[in-house]
């Protein structure tokens, strides 16, 4: 086989997957679409009162030197409208003043508490306790073992049967905990429910609501913005209809205190611990013949920040593809297996054809792409045109699933607004994709070197739920 029938095999391979990826994005948006509008014109669940709820929840908020927005975020917390929960914030060996600052703004004082060892962590120092609102607060100060290891330290000490882990760094809507409880109110076997991730900036609250969005201006942050917006009304709506999602987000996301620790809880190893513990679920619940479901629930909304820089972009999307190379090959054997149903036919090789090894594969369609032109193999003019519509496509899609987040949510914005979309998006498809496009080509030279410890992203203050701005 000469190098011109390498390299015509290669270019046809390489259309191919960007024309499945299209048909697949443009699909699973119509199909979220389409449940959003279903989903805002009629109740999608009979529970709407909160005298109806009768599930306490434990909120776990691991925390690494985040004293610039760990208050605002308690504050959120205790604007939430939920009958019973607790407040747990793991202070994982701050070299800040993350805990004195916890402490000090709601009168916490200091405990003997008896910890139980259900799961494996590093030992706490100190435990602080206090009410505010009448929510129990209980702040735990512990030696540094990372986020995985934090978060089965609270789990150890969550004294309800439903925990909710979210980032310190978050924003909770009013109605986010009612919501996302919604489904295990509803349906049996709900094991794990994984809420809306949106970016915070932009966003004005007043009571606990976002009552205006508007563009980020920083054009890193809003290029982010469209990514969250096409990823979770594409993939995550699309594949909750098989239950096959491989992620709840660690930013947000509840579940069921017993199956966790059956399977062992957070696994310390990875940098993907969110998706780790959500594979390990569906591996004990498929292997042992258990029905259970995994949820997503785009009504309960989270707030968390972006990074605003290409620094703190390339840290955070290198830290990701790392964990998300880990949890692929930690659970190879899901791949094309009869066991695992539509998780093995779709959603694995979906995030390992289109996750894992997509920055790998556009970086050798581009060379291949270049080769060929060298070769006079394919035409320049037909090669422009492909790329350009395809690229349309692409900003057609992001524009289409920031609208529909946008009257889900029953949020107002201007034209000006939705012409800095129009820009913003077409910015996402020629920069910021490539940006991340590299940091996600790192991660494979960095993944025999990883250590688990935490990201450090630049913070800034949020806006706070009870603010206008």
């Amino acid at each position: 086989m000469n190098i011109q029938m390498i390299l015509y095999i290669a270019e046809l391979f390489f259309v191919v997957y960007l024309i499945i990826y299209s048909t697949f994005l443009f699909v699973s948006i119509l199909l979220g679409t389409v449940e959003l509008y279903n989903m805002h014109q009629m109740k999608q669940y009979r529970i709407d009162r909160l005298d109806e709820i009768d599930i306490p929840v434990s909120i776990v908020v691991p925390a690494h030197n985040e004293s610039v927005t760990i208050v605002q975020t308690i504050r959120s917390l205790l604007a939430l409208d939920y009958p019973v929960y607790e407040i747990i914030v793991v202070d994982d060996g701050s070299s800040d003043d993350t805990a004195s600052k916890v402490i000090e703004t709601f009168g916490l004082h200091e405990i003997e508490a008896s910890l139980r060892d259900d799961l494996r962590s590093r030992p706490i120092r100190q435990s602080y306790t206090g009410h505010t609102d009448g929510v129990h607060i209980l702040l735990l100060v512990k030696e540094n073992g990372g986020k995985a290891d934090s978060l089965n330290a609270g789990i150890n000490c969550a004294h309800f049967p439903y925990f909710l882990c979210m980032d310190a760094d978050s924003l909770l809507q009013k109605d986010a905990l009612m919501e996302i409880v919604k489904p295990v109110m509803e349906h049996e076997n709900v094991v794990a429910c994984g809420g809306l991730i949106r970016i915070v900036n932009g966003a004005v609250f007043q009571d606990g609501r976002v009552v205006k969005y508007r563009i980020p201006y920083r054009i890193l942050v809003g290029t982010q913005m469209l990514e969250y917006d096409r990823s979770f009304l594409g993939s995550r709506l699309f594949l909750n209809r098989f239950n096959g999602n491989l992620i709840v987000s660690g930013a947000f996301g509840l579940f069921q205190k017993k199956a966790v620790l059956q399977v062992g809880g957070y696994s310390t190893d990875s940098l993907g611990e969110d998706m780790d513990l959500v594979m390990k679920l569906h591996t004990y619940f498929r292997m042992n013949r258990r029905p259970y479901t995994i949820e997503y629930v785009p009504k309960a909304v989270c707030w968390t920040q972006a990074p605003s820089s290409i620094k703190d972009i390339f840290v955070q999307r290198r830290r990701w593809h790392i964990g998300l190379m880990q949890c692929l090959n930690k659970y190879w054997r899901m791949f094309l297996s009869f066991d695992f149903g539509a998780l093995g036919w779709l959603s694995y090789p979906y995030y390992l054809f289109y996750e894992y090894l997509s920055p790998f594969i556009e970086l050798a369609g581009v060379v291949v792409t270049l080769l060929a032109l060298w070769f006079r193999l394919i035409n320049f003019s037909y090669m422009v045109t492909f790329f350009l519509v395809y690229f349309v496509f692409g900003v057609f899609m992001s524009v289409s699933a920031f609208l529909a987040r946008v009257y889900s949510q029953n949020v107002l914005v201007t034209r000006r607004d939705i012409g800095r979309v129009c820009l913003m998006a077409v910015v996402e498809a020629f920069f910021t994709r490539f940006v991340v496009l590299a940091a996600r080509i790192s991660a494979l030279f960095r993944l025999r070197r990883k250590k688990m410890e935490w990201g450090s992203i630049t913070r800034t203050e949020n806006p706070g739920p009870e603010k206008k701005q």
